[in-house]
């Protein structure tokens, strides 16, 4: 990251905003500290850095958790948000081990629980159902994370699109083609 910063040092101080993100592992908390201190010594002004803080166990300070890049945040006069945290949460580990349009799915563009109904009506085999099942779980379990990404974004100072305005720009024609059943004669 930090050949990357030096590469583009010119550039950096255009930026209206810099999203520097850690984990509360003491390699991670490291590498940030080093990534900002590049930013800072770029000429970037600490209004313009925001910091992610990832991974967070729940009800945990990020004075506890993150303490190396707190310390060096408020050493560089960076505003720290506690809203720009994301807790540990297995929605987004689900979602990619399935493989599953994450953006299409919380923009509600993408919904597993009608092609389950519809597999199951079609006589799908055991596997695809099987399959769907689990998709629709995750599926749950990531719509319900939504409001922590929202208000995640929001501290960052994300522009956000209405999932409308999305489905309107990015969404696939359709969901995906199931295998029909067949009967064998």
């Amino acid at each position: 990251m930090i050949a990357f910063v030096q590469a583009r040092r010119p550039v950096l101080t255009e930026l209206k905003t810099i999203i520097v993100s850690t984990s509360p592992g003491a390699a991670s908390q490291q590498a940030a500290v080093e990534t900002l201190a590049e930013i800072r010594a770029a000429g970037v002004a600490p209004s313009s850095i925001r910091i992610l803080f990832t991974d967070a166990p729940a009800n945990a300070a990020l004075e506890e958790i993150y303490s190396i890049v707190v310390e060096h945040a408020r050493e560089a006069e960076i505003t720290l948000s506690p809203e720009a945290t994301l807790p540990v949460s297995p929605s987004f580990a689900k979602a990619q081990q399935f493989r599953m349009p994450i953006a299409a799915i919380l923009n509600r563009a993408v919904d597993f629980e009608t092609e389950l109904t519809a597999a199951r009506l079609n006589g799908a085999p055991e596997k695809i159902m099987h399959g769907l099942a689990h998709k629709v779980i995750a599926q749950r379990d990531l719509l319900d994370a939504a409001d922590t990404f929202k208000r995640v974004a929001e501290a960052l100072g994300l522009p956000s699109i209405s999932p409308d305005e999305w489905r309107a720009e990015f969404a696939p024609a359709a969901n995906r083609k199931r295998t029909k059943a067949t009967t064998l004669e």
